[in-house]
């Protein structure tokens, strides 16, 4: 279990006072570009209205944006100086896409893909993915765990490394395959079956079903061939529109973005020829995942429903199918922290610093308590995916359960960082502040929540989101720049 310390004057041993702080010129200078990008946003969201184009554009919605509306953030931070080994890259929310996250890869210069594998040239930097690839909206977060699990290893072997979160779509998809509940002891039978169309990414699980159930998924889709066609054929239409705004603007959009969405849109011009010619004698469940989260609802619910009511077989089949996927979700984390930068997937809340300040005993450090938090979280988690969760004692199940909904449940309450919490007041907010930056972090990184790359916290320690929604949608500014920051060893801190 969790070990707890209260003994908070251990603290004041472990001060920091030699560091350097942002300067207040730099900071007004920073604050003032917020302003400006406030103002053309609000500027922009009237013209918006006016012309009759909704705020949010979902999955399901006609483009409405045009280039010069688009966002293009590039920022740059100098953080305090202290020593640091290693260059820091962190990936935002991928939502599962495989396409997001080779487009990621390759615009940061940390891979180059032969013959279809990922090969590590990122040297001995340490690369941090925020989470949400599992369990998304794309039926690929598999298939990025694989890759993952190949890419920590040569980057280990180049004394770099790659570490991965557990976001809230992971967190469900991992009550998917194990059985305990999602968020806040929520039924995952019933959460799924309410949150289906945002998490079509757990229907990957059929692959591992046994073949009289994926037989049966083949026939039902067999049968509503037609209605599909137009669905992958009305994608393809919003897809193209997207594409052609970005052709028309190369300058504002990522080379590697604009090569991914034409594969994207050649890739379903080819599912839509299959699903017209489909035989229902000689097609795989593959074939059928690959098109899983265009399916009629009630189709992706039955699939579901085969997957919660199969999930023994489907944990076994997978161990011996692909036991590196299997790795490479039991190393999962909740938190990450390198050198004086703590990572989390999302805002990070009081509760959250109230685990990871009791989790220090005297003489410790945060990154002692960072280890035993994801030692925890692996252990359990571990634990029920090799189906040996009776040996946790039932302190360490409601810890396991509470640890979760603390670092990656987000349904049924408010996420936001703890310095604009509207239940602390000013004093409590710089003491919570007070207590990360005597422990030596002076930034705090999450994911989830898109907050167009606005500074929040302070001067002394700023919080940045650096999920910019990359690949949620068709929407245009949802594909660049990518979704990441960068931690230079000098400290520059910039992010896209």
């Amino acid at each position: 279990t969790l070990s707890v310390d209260d003994e908070e004057n251990s603290k004041k041993q472990r001060i920091r006072e030699a560091i350097l702080h942002f300067s207040k010129l730099d900071w007004e200078k920073e604050e003032q570009v917020l302003v400006k990008e406030s103002e053309r946003q609000e500027k922009v969201g009237k013209l918006e209205k006016s012309l009759g184009i909704e705020p949010e554009i979902t999955d399901r919605t006609e483009i409405g944006i045009i280039s010069s509306e688009k966002v293009n953030l590039e920022k740059n931070v100098q953080l305090p100086e202290i020593v640091r080994n290693h260059d820091q890259e962190s990936i935002g929310d991928l939502n599962g896409s495989y396409d997001g996250f080779v487009a990621h890869l390759l615009n940061r210069g940390l891979v180059l893909f032969e013959n279809g594998e990922p090969v590590w040239k990122g040297q001995d930097k340490k690369v941090i993915f925020i989470g949400d690839i599992l369990g998304d909206r794309t039926p690929e977060g598999l298939k990025i765990y694989a890759d993952l699990l190949k890419l920590k290893n040569q980057a280990q072997a180049e004394n770099g490394d790659v570490t991965w979160l557990s976001g809230n779509h992971e967190n469900m998809f991992n009550a998917v395959l194990c059985g305990f509940t999602s968020e806040f002891n929520s039924s995952v039978e019933v959460d799924m079956q309410k949150r289906l169309s945002q998490y079509s990414g757990n229907l990957e699980l059929a692959e591992y079903l046994p073949d009289t159930e994926k037989n049966e998924i083949v026939a039902e889709v067999f049968d509503k061939k037609n209605t599909i066609v137009k669905e992958i054929n009305d994608t393809i239409k919003r897809k193209e529109k997207t594409l052609s705004i970005m052709q028309a603007d190369p300058k504002n959009f990522n080379p590697a973005d604009i090569s991914a969405w034409i594969f994207t849109i050649a890739d379903l011009k080819k599912k839509q020829a299959f699903i017209e010619n489909i035989d229902s004698s000689k097609t795989t469940m593959a074939d059928i995942l690959m098109i899983c989260d265009l399916l009629p609802k009630n189709t992706q619910n039955s699939i579901g429903n085969k997957i919660l009511e199969n999930r023994s077989i489907i944990k076994d089949t997978m161990k011996s199918i692909n036991p590196e996927v299997v790795e490479a979700i039991k190393k999962q984390e909740l938190i990450q922290v390198q050198d004086d930068i703590l990572y989390v997937h999302t805002n990070m809340t009081k509760d959250m610093i109230d685990i990871l300040i009791k989790n220090i005993t005297t003489g410790e450090t945060v990154t002692d308590s960072v280890r035993k938090i994801n030692r925890f979280y692996q252990h359990c988690l571990t634990s029920y995916i090799d189906d040996t969760e009776n040996g946790l004692s039932q302190e360490q199940v409601n810890s396991f359960n509470k640890i979760r909904d603390t670092f990656i449940s987000t349904s049924a309450q408010s996420r936001v960082n703890f310095s604009e919490d509207p239940k602390l007041n000013d004093t409590q907010i710089k003491e919570l502040e007070n207590t990360l930056r005597s422990l030596g972090v002076n930034l705090i990184i999450h994911g989830h929540n898109d907050e167009n790359g606005e500074l929040k916290g302070s001067s002394h320690l700023p919080i940045i989101s650096i999920d910019r929604s990359a690949y949620k949608s068709d929407n245009p500014k949802n594909l660049s720049p990518t979704s990441a920051a960068l931690v230079s060893k000098d400290g520059l801190l910039s992010y896209f």
